[in-house]
């Protein structure tokens, strides 16, 4: 009863152990994409379908086969983890709906590094193969001199505005199917930060917001926007909210009631007061997060 008991345990860990192995399709995946860490990936799977196979031909205890699982999935980890070295600065760092992007200065140079869905360009480089995702960091753009990044990212673009000197260099990338990339390149006097819905661009001026992209929801700003003063811009899925004077204002789409008005799937497209005495805004999938003062 015994010997049953114990074949019965190995068999059910083993198979747990096989079901986890190739259930993990984007580990093969991430081999076949990530031409950098193919040698390092592969020896990785090797090393762990041996040791398997031989466990299996041994008998061995279930529990080690458990054990080189969880070290090949530490050892995977490891080598996807961003790692920053020291010396480097970060500016900015920011996360959009399926990849990311982290200003950054290092030895006299800006650096703005990209990883994620790449399948748009929208970190400059398109992955070779599917599913066209960079798991390390790879450069997006790069400037000779120390800059202040305001980095946005929709939800297959990315806008980057660099400022140095008084003047600011817009740089994009990525899908322009609606028209989010047509910013101005290049240099412009002043101050531009950017932000972006998932398909649109909105950049933020001294006392203008102006807006590049889809708007059949309203994303847009309409007439009677109170931008002078404001001191924060957030843009979510397909809506936006501004910080002014403590007060928040907030337009676009607003089916879950994200700018005020009781969730009405409709949208707003003249700005509407959602807080008073507030400091902090911030907005995602159909959300809006307002800091209000103590």
């Amino acid at each position: 009863m015994c010997v049953c008991v114990c074949a019965g345990a190995e068999a059910a860990c083993a198979l747990y152990v096989y079901v986890w192995l190739f259930a993990c399709v984007d580990v093969g995946v991430w081999v076949v994409s990530e031409c950098t860490h193919v040698s390092v990936c592969r020896c990785m799977l090797y090393v762990y379908a041996w040791v398997v196979y031989v466990c299996r031909c041994m008998s061995l205890c279930p529990c080690v086969l458990y054990v080189c699982a969880c070290v090949v999935r530490c050892m995977r980890v490891w080598v996807c983890v961003p790692v920053l070295w020291r010396g480097v600065c970060v500016r900015a760092i920011v996360g959009g709906v399926r990849h990311c992007a982290v200003a950054v200065d290092e030895g006299g140079r800006h650096v703005v590094y990209g990883w994620g869905q790449a399948r748009h360009g929208e970190l400059r480089r398109v992955p070779p193969t599917p599913p066209y995702v960079w798991y390390t960091p790879v450069v997006v753009h790069a400037w000779p001199a120390t800059h202040a990044s305001s980095l946005a990212l929709g939800m297959h673009h990315t806008v980057i505005g660099a400022y140095a000197r008084g003047e600011t260099e817009l740089v994009a990338y990525g899908s322009n199917r609606r028209g989010q990339l047509d910013v101005p390149r290049g240099g412009r006097a002043g101050r531009w930060i950017p932000a972006c819905n998932w398909h649109t661009t909105l950049l933020w001026g001294d006392d203008v917001i102006e807006v590049y992209g889809a708007q059949q929801h309203g994303q847009g700003v309409g007439p009677g926007v109170p931008c002078g003063g404001a001191v924060q811009l957030s843009s979510g899925s397909e809506h936006s909210a501004m910080l002014r004077d403590g007060c928040v204002y907030g337009w676009g789409w607003n089916e879950h009631g994200n700018v005020g008005g009781g969730g009405a799937a409709a949208a707003v497209g003249a700005p509407s007061v959602l807080a008073r005495d507030a400091e902090g805004v911030w907005t995602g999938y159909g959300t809006t997060w307002v800091k209000l003062r103590a």
